[in-house]
């Protein structure tokens, strides 16, 4: 609860319109920390300019964390009347509405609204999708514009069959498309909640150093090695903290790094090459490769797809000193959407930034946006819809979207190249330095910073694309640090997520966050 003695009457429904956003942020990924504002006096001589600059963004008080199983709630529809019903099933179908195009399909008594073009478009039946490819036969824009339901009825098994008219050009009349109930049941949902189920948008934790030390896990490398189940397990804890570590990994193979990343998916190939060490060498071509102290940053953000899972396997690590680092950038930038002005987020997700490598014959150059959001993302009635209370809000354009990826890594910035004060006399520029820089004081906050020192035997895999990384400097004088790494692409390693999961289904259900609600302070 926030209080606000004094000010204007405007500035109380901001903080208090933000109060809101902060409670509700428990929903916004399964987070392990919601923002409670705290009570300050604000004096009525202070004007908005004033309040902006001086309270640009809240600070967290309490955490708390939830973890829970979405249950799958049908969207609402007008009163249904049911025909054709097969009995003991609890899947009905309304009469269809010719006219407009759609069909009522009620789903344990709830009836949710289909349009005919999209289950037209999503039949998977052999005339449509190839059952050696499964790939599809026929294309979107094929379908007629006026299509229709002409006849719809509920199987003895539980399926819902489907009559067209008209049907695509060359298909006959016994054409029928059919769907099961668990189809239905994904897609009468919101797009958020159907893209969960493939294991996307499965609960994400977004973590301090207080959580991530309570939750890290550190799995056996042989058992990594041998078993699906702990493969999975690491797959898992890489999308929910986007942190894992293996230990037991043999001392004396320098190839094991490979194997490590070849049990997810194929290596990243880069100029680098397939692998790569991090070591303190002379006239070092990168940042990484001295023995200096290493700022918090991401990997390759000058290339047009940087690899979202890096791995550094431990051969050494005798030199006082070194110890690595990690931060949760995914929170940093949860925080200042729901506690900071709203210009200081919208700078991070549209202000674009450069990141190049010019060294040693390579000139890699690309631009991007410090937060990029999943613009094909939206928020169902189980997880976020209470969250933007207000659509007509500044937020409204920017909140239902989901935070997909955070590009942070200084070491390798070029210079501006956008609105760099040839046309607003840097006004861009000058609000990206202010959101940059709360941006950098909350992954620098000792609070969020997780630290560990790698060990002979030991290997990190993170999430590139989420958890910044860096490390103390060392004396490589007194011993030897040696890290080998490697990279792995977002889509090879997302899809051995999917497949995995849906072998091992009852495992991954048996291991799901049940609800919990711990707070501390």
């Amino acid at each position: 609860m926030t209080t606000v003695i004094g000010g204007p009457k405007f500035r109380q429904q901001r903080l208090l319109r933000r109060t809101i956003r902060a409670l509700a942020i428990t929903c916004l990924y399964r987070p392990s920390w919601t923002p409670e504002f705290s009570k300050r006096r604000i004096s009525s001589a202070s004007g908005p300019a004033f309040w902006r600059r001086k309270h640009a963004c809240a600070k967290p008080e309490r955490i708390i964390s939830s973890h829970r199983k979405v249950p799958w709630r049908p969207r609402l529809g007008p009163a249904s009347v049911c025909y054709r019903a097969a009995s003991g099933t609890s899947l009905k179908v309304d009469p269809p509405q010719f006219d407009k195009g759609k069909l009522l399909v009620s789903i344990d008594e709830q009836p949710v609204p289909f349009n005919a073009l999209f289950l037209r478009d999503s039949c998977a039946c052999s005339e449509c999708v190839d059952p050696s490819t499964h790939q599809k036969l026929f294309r979107t824009c094929d379908i007629d514009g006026r299509i229709g339901v002409r006849e719809a009825y509920v199987t003895p098994d539980s399926k819902l069959r489907v009559h067209w008219s008209p049907d695509l050009p060359g298909y006959s009349e016994s054409h029928y498309s059919e769907f099961d109930e668990g189809f239905l049941r994904q897609y009468g949902t919101t797009s958020y909640e159907q893209r969960s189920l493939s294991g996307d948008y499965e609960p994400q934790v977004l973590w301090n150093r207080q959580v991530i030390t309570k939750d890290i896990r550190f799995l056996a490398y042989s058992d990594y090695m041998t078993r699906e189940e702990t493969l999975l397990d690491a797959l898992v804890q890489l999308h929910r903290y986007g942190l894992v570590f293996l230990q037991g990994v043999p001392l004396d193979d320098e190839a094991a790094v490979e194997k490590i990343g070849t049990r997810i998916c194929p290596l990243m190939d880069t100029f680098y090459g397939r692998t790569w060490d991090v070591r303190s060498v002379p006239n070092a071509k990168n940042i990484a490769y001295t023995h200096g102290p290493l700022g918090l940053h991401m990997d390759l953000l000058y290339f047009s797809m940087p690899p979202a899972i890096q791995l550094l396997h431990c051969l050494r690590n005798t030199a006082p000193g070194g110890t690595s680092i990690f931060a949760d950038s995914f929170r940093a930038v949860a925080h200042i959407r729901v506690a900071c002005a709203p210009y200081v987020f919208h700078s991070l997700a549209r202000y674009p930034v450069t990141y190049h490598y010019w060294n040693d014959g390579q000139h890699f150059h690309y631009v991007r946006p410090t937060v990029e959001l999943d613009y094909y993302s939206d928020v169902g009635p189980s997880s976020q819809d209470f969250f933007f209370l207000n659509k007509n809000s500044p937020w409204s354009n920017q909140a239902v979207h989901r935070i997909a990826n955070v590009n942070w890594s200084p070491p390798f910035q070029g210079p501006f190249e956008v609105d760099t004060g040839s046309r607003d006399d840097g006004a861009e520029l000058r609000r990206y330095h202010v959101a940059s820089r709360q941006l950098a004081k909350l992954l620098d906050d000792p609070s969020a910073v997780f630290e560990h020192r790698l060990t002979h035997g030991q290997c990190v895999l993170f999430n590139n694309r989420r958890v910044v990384h860096g490390r103390h400097a060392f004396d490589p004088t007194v011993g030897e640090r040696w890290l080998r790494g490697a990279y792995l692409d977002g889509d090879s390693y997302r899809s051995r997520l999917r497949t995995l999961s849906a072998v091992h289904k009852e495992y991954v259900m048996s291991h799901m966050p049940v609800e919990a609600v711990a707070e501390s302070r």
